[in-house]
This record gives C-alpha cells, structure tokens and sequence, in this order.
C-alpha cells in the first residue's frame, strides 16, 4: 500500500491525513512523496497532500524549506481549498525560506489585489515577509497598505487584521496603516471602527521597547 493510500480520500476517515502528519515529521523524507502526490494525485488526494503538507509547515516549517515551489503551485490550483492552503504553508516557510518567497512578490501582490476568495491567503504571506524582514518591510510595505484601498468596507476589518503582522515592532509601518486608515473609519459601523482601533493600540504597544 502505498503513502496516498493512507489519507483520507483513500481510507474514509478525517483522522488519516493527521496520522499521516506524525509520521511526516517523525520521517520528513516522506515529505517528497506528498508533495508528488500533490503534483499528480487525483484531486481528492491533492487536496489531502495539500493539507497535509501545510499542517507540517505550522508545526516544523523548518522541514518545507526545500519545497517553496510545491507551495507556489498549489497557491495556483483551480480548486480553492488547495490554493488557500498553498498560501497558508507560503506564510509558514516564510521564516525559514524568506528570500526565495520574496522572489515571487509581484505574483503575490497580484494575487492579493484580485479581491477573490484567495487574495487574503496572498496578502497574509505580504504580510509575513514584512514582518519577519525589516529589509522587505521597507520594500514592500506601501504595496501592501495600498491594497487596503480595493477593499470594500464590510471586509476591511478582516483585512486589517491579517496585514496586521506587516507593521508589527514598526513605528513607521504602524503610522503609515494608521493614516492609511483614519479616512475609512467613519463610514464603518461602530462595531468594526471599535475593532480596528483596538487592533491599532495593539500594533501601537509592539512598537514600544521594553
């Protein structure tokens, strides 16, 4: 029986693709045989590769560092389950691959500025770039404000929160967001100006040395 035989597409049960992350980070060589099942699977087992493939990247995003690439080209399937958890291991692996993922920044910002149902998951990765580099923030972090502007306003707090990371421990890349946003504010409900300004305070204090 092979790997694929073991996920959940294969044996029925949820629990497969977790069982399958033990024994991927117990035996990381087995890695490469998901990201093939990723690449050739039928799409149920795409969609498993791609779960569990992400799964490990939160856990050990130290163990994906090789496989940018895999993650980059689920980002771009047309089965959006997959594409989001492409984007979700880019976040991950950010950490440990930063450079090779800035590689690809204008496909990123591109992919953010569609406003579909993956340009979160394209903005979030922006996002972990600028904050893990102070060197890319400085690149990047006009772009990634700027994507605030598409952004319709009943989805401006969701946005907000998940470029947060981008300004995070940056006086300038907190009043760069900060301006960026006060014109929006007063047309939003009290609800999400509230929630906006709290997250605001928030990033505020990470600025602050301790």
């Amino acid at each position: 029986m092979g790997i694929l035989d073991e996920l959940t597409s294969a044996t029925g049960d949820k629990s497969s693709n977790q069982e399958m992350v033990k024994q991927c980070l117990k035996t990381p060589a087995l890695l490469h045989t998901i990201a093939e099942g990723l690449r050739t699977g039928t799409p149920k087992a795409k969609q498993d590769c791609a779960e569990v493939l992400a799964e490990v990247a939160e856990q050990r995003p130290d163990l994906l560092g090789e496989f940018v690439t895999d993650f980059l080209d689920a980002s771009k399937s047309e089965n959006k389950a997959i594409g989001k958890l492409g984007f979700a291991g880019l976040v991950k692996i950010t950490l440990v691959r930063p450079a090779e993922v800035y590689a690809e920044r204008e496909y990123l910002l591109e992919a953010a500025k569609k406003n579909d149902a993956l340009s979160l998951g394209a903005a979030a990765v922006l996002a972990a770039l600028c904050g893990n580099n102070a060197n890319y923030r400085g690149k990047l972090i006009g772009n990634v404000i700027r994507l605030l502007g598409a952004v319709a306003d009943k989805d401006l707090v969701k946005w907000v929160g998940v470029i947060a990371p981008a300004v995070e421990g940056s006086q300038d890349g907190v009043k760069r967001l900060t301006v960026a946003l006060e014109p929006r504010l007063a047309a939003l409900p009290p609800a999400s100006t509230q929630k906006i300004n709290k997250l605001l305070v928030k990033l505020e204090r990470t600025t602050v040395k301790k």
